[in-house]
């Protein structure tokens, strides 16, 4: 039973002896190199925005940004053009109606429109109408603020700017609009006063 337990107590000696050895120094800065390369390799990856699309709701340090690309789910949900919408917190003071932005986040809360953070925000320059002194921003908010009689009365959450146009021999602007769910389609045009 003695030799029993100095064979025992002898294998434990060895192992302990063998586990330090190989969390040596050398081992360990080994791991922590690799470490720090593979840190590196993330912070170098570029993450992409969330969404890009444009201002169309302002409430306090709010913002509602609504894509102009739609994505097509009818493979799966049945809704062929779904247009992202989310209301972010943390918008920047400096935020207006009518810009193109684009959105860094990590979540959403599922509702419609959607619910986030604002991670990172960056403004992206506003087009500009030959022959008119109007900017894409401009129109956009011009449309928004005429508008929202009309949203209010149709019960939608906001709108969906489809596309601009400028008739440069007429200075009239004419802005193809829909509600988030698709339904209604509408043109909204209006004189370029200069």
């Amino acid at each position: 039973m003695k030799k029993f337990k100095t064979s025992a107590l002898i294998l434990c000696s060895i192992s302990s002896a063998f586990l330090l050895a190989s969390c040596s120094n050398n081992t360990t800065n080994h791991l922590e190199t690799k470490t720090k390369v593979s840190d590196e390799q993330t912070s170098n990856i570029v993450k992409k925005p969330g969404i890009e699309g444009y201002v169309l709701g302002i409430r306090g340090h709010q913002m509602l940004v609504v894509s102009q690309e739609p994505k097509n789910y009818e493979s799966t949900s049945g809704t062929k053009e779904f247009y992202n919408a989310v209301w972010f917190s943390n918008a920047p003071r400096n935020i207006k109606i009518g810009q193109k932005v684009q959105v860094w986040f990590d979540y959403m809360l599922e509702s419609y429109p959607g619910q986030s953070n604002a991670e990172k925000v960056k403004v992206i320059k506003s087009k500009s109408f030959v022959g008119s002194k109007l900017t894409e921003a401009d129109v956009i908010k011009k449309v928004v603020h005429d508008q929202s009689k009309k949203i209010k009365e149709l019960m939608i959450p906001s709108i969906i700017i489809k596309s601009i146009e400028y008739d440069k021999h007429f200075h009239r602007f004419t802005v193809q609009i829909q509600d988030l769910n698709g339904k209604q389609k509408w043109n909204y045009q209006f004189e370029d006063k200069q």
